[in-house]
């Protein structure tokens, strides 16, 4: 069964590859909206939300330009004649 398991989560694991950054990013987001976090002891009240947002538009502008297009295998990449 633990076997099984494994299986399944290497091939889940796989299926999301190019699009495990962009899911950080739409969480970070959301932890920027919602303002869990007490982030006022490291920012100002105000800035907070624009702070975390801000976060994460940087981890999907750097998921953009890493080794995988973003929903894409480096192999379909490589099909497509795309470099990066």
């Amino acid at each position: 069964m633990l076997k099984q398991l494994k299986t399944w989560l290497n091939k889940a694991w796989a299926a999301v590859k190019g699009w495990k950054t962009m899911a950080v990013s739409a969480v970070l987001a959301v932890i920027g909206v919602l303002q869990t976090a007490d982030w006022a002891t490291i920012v100002s009240p105000q800035r907070v939300g624009p702070t975390i947002l801000g976060v994460a538009i940087l981890v999907a502008v750097l998921r953009s330009v890493t080794d995988t297009p973003v929903g894409r295998r480096k192999s379909d990449a490589a099909k497509s004649g795309d470099s990066t």
